[in-house]
């Protein structure tokens, strides 16, 4: 399952932000989002329902009053069993810059509903998106 996920995962990054500062989108593929939330620390997100076979989760973590900080993304079941660690700015060690935002675009696979569980000490904005 890694496997597939690091490939969806590498095709979810393709995407390009359009001239007008909206969301990525990859080479001409249609991503419609489903919810979008802002939060601040540690924290549980809307339940949400997917559809379809692939998804995205986009995200934009601000610094935190210290000026770094990690941002956890896991993703549960509705019924609030673990599915997946989507992403730890830890397990990027100095690739991650901590004092500045912490962006990405990560690619997931399978249909259902979930919620996502944010640590962190910064405040965020999240966006997930089905492909059509």
């Amino acid at each position: 399952m890694l496997v597939v996920v690091a490939a969806i995962s590498a095709t979810a990054c393709l995407g390009q932000k359009d001239s007008s500062g909206g969301t990525p989108t990859p080479g001409g593929s249609g991503w419609t989002d489903v919810t979008s939330w802002e939060g601040e620390g540690n924290g549980d997100s809307p339940k949400f329902q997917i559809s379809t076979e692939v998804w995205r989760v986009l995200w934009n973590a601000e610094p935190d009053e210290v000026g770094q900080g990690d941002f956890v993304v896991h993703i549960y079941n509705e019924d609030g069993t673990f599915f997946l660690n989507l992403f730890d700015s830890k397990e990027h060690g100095d690739n991650i810059r901590k004092g500045g935002p912490i962006t990405g675009t990560l690619g997931v696979e399978g249909q259902g509903d979930f919620f996502l569980r944010i640590m962190t000490g910064r405040s965020y904005d999240v966006t997930i998106q089905e492909r059509r």
